[in-house]
């Protein structure tokens, strides 16, 4: 389903306010950084959500940046995947800087290293974290002990 941005806005009204609610997947369905940017509102306000899966969408690092924001105040989020979501290394900072502040975050996927392989496969860009997104996301382990699983593949 392409629930697109503005699908996105509307579902945020609802999921702002449900609390039965542990799994969100939203793969594959068109959302931009605005997109990116309702969801992270419904992490700051939900209170029941543990899994959420962003994979195969076009966040790139202005998304990624609102996912990482709304973390720090998160306190429910177990496992979040972001992989196949055009994440740059500017995104991966933010992550980092999430990480050293959120302490429940159990499982998080940044997978997906761009390649003209992915492109053609999946219709977008991967990421591309690089070198020093890796090396920033290994650095705030340091202070996180609640991570127990990274993909940076």
């Amino acid at each position: 389903n392409n629930v697109e941005d503005v699908g996105m806005e509307l579902l945020r009204s609802v999921l702002v306010r449900t609390s039965s609610l542990k799994t969100l997947v939203l793969e594959g369905t068109l959302l931009t950084p605005a997109g990116a940017s309702h969801v992270a509102k419904v992490l700051e306000q939900n209170s029941s959500l543990t899994s959420l899966s962003l994979r195969r969408n076009m966040l790139g690092d202005i998304g990624t940046r609102a996912i990482a924001t709304a973390l720090k105040s998160n306190t429910t989020l177990l496992s979040l995947n972001l992989s196949l979501t055009h994440t740059l290394v500017d995104g991966a900072r933010a992550l980092a800087d999430a990480l050293r502040s959120n302490r429940t975050l159990r499982h998080l996927d940044v997978s997906g290293e761009w390649s003209a392989n992915v492109a053609v496969a999946h219709g977008q860009f991967g990421n591309r974290i690089a070198d020093e997104g890796v090396r920033v996301l290994a650095f705030a382990l340091k202070t996180n002990s609640a991570l127990a699983s990274l993909d940076v593949s």
